[in-house]
């Protein structure tokens, strides 16, 4: 039986890369895989402030596009207890009568489980940014707001800490 030459030589060079890939691997030092390893997860990981930063930035992004409905999944597992996501919504589409135009994050303070964040917003009356007279419109605003860390979350306790708003006793 006749096997080429061609095939030898591919048999070869496999059969060399495998011992070569398994040399490389015995003789690799494992702690610095594990030194790599945790320098990686350490850069991942972030602390509560920049979790709360990110999360009042998700938060206000959804407000200003007026997506009610994400705006909801921030509010604390008990503000979702006292009122429904439906509701919620038709609350806020009713009471928007402005459209934010820009904001940002001044200031981000933790303690403990409790955060505090406090934006800068500047808006449009009556969602009208554009044509003459829109000066007269924009308007910027100062506002704080409280956050709640659970199970490893930021939440916003805002029906909780408004119940009047929503009608809520």
């Amino acid at each position: 039986m006749n096997i080429p030459k061609s095939k030898f030589l591919i048999i070869g060079i496999v059969a060399v890369l495998l011992v070569g890939g398994w040399l490389v691997y015995k003789n690799f030092p494992k702690s610095q895989v594990v030194q790599q390893t945790k320098q990686v997860v350490q850069e991942k990981v972030l602390s509560k402030d920049d979790l709360l930063k990110q999360r009042s930035t998700d938060y206000s992004v959804a407000f200003q596009y007026k997506d009610f409905s994400k705006v909801y999944d921030f509010l604390t597992p008990e503000d979702k207890k006292l009122i429904s996501k439906d509701e919620y919504i038709k609350i806020q589409k009713e009471a928007s009568q402005s459209s934010i135009k820009d904001f940002t994050i001044d200031l981000v303070e933790v303690n403990g489980d409790e955060g505090i964040v406090r934006t800068s917003l500047t808006y449009c009356l009556f969602g009208i940014c554009t044509g003459a007279g829109q000066n007269n419109n924009i308007q910027t605003q100062k506002t704080t707001s409280r956050w709640i860390f659970i199970d490893g979350q930021w939440y916003r306790p805002a029906i909780s800490e408004n119940k009047e708003l929503y009608g809520i006793k």
